[in-house]
């Protein structure tokens, strides 16, 4: 017999977006917003950063004004930050040099994010990140 066992809700938000640069203040107000409500244990600055890292990939790989999504999800004590988008194309870790202004976004995103990475959909792909609460994802 087949079952399930949900043990905690999982609580999900949508926000749509025009990937622009003056987007990203919304976007992180949004998510602080979301956040406050549901009461996550997550260091909202932290995730306001990689929602505008995320984001900011869109404006600058795939073009700016392109339809994009940005969701929240808060589940089994992890907050997963998704970006949808249009665009096929993949994202590679690249090695920027000192003087570079870009290059290291998803570096960032590797440090801050207990994990991440990308996945291809029928619509494009999705660029995702995930984070714990600071004692959860200590060492």
């Amino acid at each position: 017999m087949l079952g399930c066992d949900i043990t905690e809700p999982r609580l999900r938000c949508v926000v749509p977006f025009k990937a622009m640069p003056a987007q990203m203040a919304l976007l992180r107000r949004a998510t602080a917003k979301q956040l406050r409500q549901w009461g996550t244990p997550v260091e909202i600055e932290d995730a306001e950063l990689l929602v505008t890292e995320l984001a900011s990939n869109v404006v600058k790989h795939v073009g700016e004004g392109t339809p994009a999504a940005l969701i929240l999800e808060w589940q089994e004590g992890r907050l997963r930050l998704e970006v949808h988008d249009t665009s096929p194309v993949g994202l590679s870790l690249n090695e920027a040099d000192g003087d570079q202004e870009c290059g290291r976004g998803l570096h960032l995103i590797a440090f801050i994010a207990a994990d991440w990475g990308m996945v291809h959909t029928a619509a494009g792909k999705t660029v995702w990140c995930e984070v714990v609460p600071a004692a959860e994802g200590a060492l």
